[in-house]
């Protein structure tokens, strides 16, 4: 009921189709043991459909996919992403894709963690630099590896949730009302997570969701600290009409603005820390 992977053969970029210097492939070993594939992606996903990143990086994003498909059905939204002035590092999870394993709460778990590791290890990154990208379920392991870093005092630059839920329980009982009493409490518990995570967050989402309603994003949004440590208050950002999958299609403009103002203020932020200088954001 809550995992659907596809699983392929092999995702390898030029296989695809896709430029291996613009979406180059990646592995990361969990601390249980499973070497998992993924795509570092510093252009856009199809030769000459948009330009490369300037060489100067400045933010990286780390993508947490939803609970179907594999990463390549994320390449119109990655596009956005680095048309939005990022590079984006999306590692599958355990049994999506080519990987092995077999996915759960506590292994998704170690699969986001994994993937952040092989993120700070990359030319350029850094905790400060780095945001948390999370779509529907990723949502849910986007906001317990931010609380996880939170609690470290080694906070992400910030956090993205898009299409995001309260909890999998409440998810599952607004699509499910006939199981609910057969769902278990405190299944990914992203509103209790969300109260220590203390980085800048934007949540995305539309207003005709069908399976994660507008009112259950809004809830978690409003359940998060109104003012990140550093100053940055929470955005809240609808998108009319948008359901809970293609907001790349339907709504790709307003995705890549609403995903590079927050970059921008990311950036402006790490680069006041590291330079010293204060000042409220914006100034």
């Amino acid at each position: 009921m809550i995992y659907h992977p596809v699983r392929w053969a092999t995702l390898e970029p030029a296989s695809l189709g896709l430029d291996p210097e613009r979406i180059r492939p990646v592995q990361v070993s969990t601390e249980d043991g499973l070497t998992l594939g993924g795509w570092h992606c510093v252009g856009a996903p199809r030769v000459d459909s948009r330009p490369f990143i300037p060489p100067e990086f400045h933010a990286g994003i780390v993508y947490f996919p939803g609970r179907g498909g594999h990463r390549g059905y994320r390449l119109l939204e990655i596009a956005e992403l680095v048309d939005a002035g990022a590079e984006v590092l999306l590692v599958d999870y355990r049994g999506y894709g080519d990987n092995p394993g077999i996915p759960s709460e506590p292994a998704l778990a170690l699969d986001a963690r994994a993937a952040w590791e092989l993120s700070q290890s990359l030319p350029g990154w850094s905790p400060s630099r780095t945001v948390l990208y999370g779509e529907s379920l990723g949502g849910a392991l986007a906001v317990q590896l931010a609380a996880r870093l939170c609690d470290r005092q080694t906070p992400p630059g910030g956090v993205i949730l898009r299409s995001a839920f309260t909890s999998m329980t409440d998810a599952a009982r607004h699509n499910q009302p006939w199981l609910r009493w057969l769902i278990p409490e405190g299944w990914y518990p992203s509103r209790e997570r969300i109260l220590r995570v203390t980085c800048p967050l934007l949540s995305l989402h539309g207003t005709s969701d069908e399976i994660v309603p507008e009112s259950m994003g809004r809830c978690l949004f409003e359940s998060a600290p109104p003012v990140a440590a550093n100053g940055l208050p929470r955005t809240w950002v609808p998108f009319s009409l948008a359901g809970h999958n293609g907001l790349a299609v339907s709504h790709g403009p307003l995705l890549r603005t609403s995903v590079a103002n927050f970059l921008q203020q990311i950036v402006a932020a790490a680069s006041r820390a590291e330079t010293g200088v204060s000042g409220k954001p914006g100034d």
